[in-house]
């Protein structure tokens, strides 16, 4: 019997989220730093009134944060759109000439020091099943 793992909780992809953008979150935040304290700056300079000054920040800050979040949101969008059609188009090239796609695999793996036996005994699998070129390649890639 095989043992189901779990789906990861909410909680736990947004930490590891939190995690693998760090880097993009303190450059966000510093960026929003300097926009809203010139904002703060240049409406107290001309305004009379301390409220004023509040609402300026506190809208600016707002607006800061859905215009970062809605460029983050198009920029993750649009390398998963890459990376769909990247996917689609490498899938046509399998289908159209899977012997060149079996050659560039048995390129990459001669490579390692594979074995001539070992390395024949892919090109069979491969030839005799072509899905298993796409396997291989994403294996390979995931390691990079």
């Amino acid at each position: 019997m095989t043992e189901q793992v779990a789906a990861p909780s909410p909680f736990s992809l947004l930490k590891e989220s939190i995690h693998d953008s760090a880097g993009e979150i303190v450059f966000g935040m510093s960026d929003g730093v300097v926009s809203i304290f010139g904002l703060v700056l240049g409406v107290a300079a001309g305004s009379q009134s301390g409220s004023a000054v509040f609402l300026a920040g506190a809208t600016g800050a707002i607006a800061a944060s859905v215009s970062m979040m809605a460029g983050l949101y198009l920029d993750l969008e649009s390398e998963s759109d890459e990376a769909r059609v990247d996917a689609e188009k490498r899938e046509a090239e399998i289908r159209n000439d899977p012997v060149s796609a079996v050659n560039k695999l048995m390129g990459i793996l001669q490579g390692t020091g594979m074995s001539t036996k070992s390395l024949n005994a892919i090109r069979e699998d491969m030839q005799a099943d072509p899905e298993a070129i796409r396997r291989i390649e994403t294996a390979i890639s995931c390691e990079e």
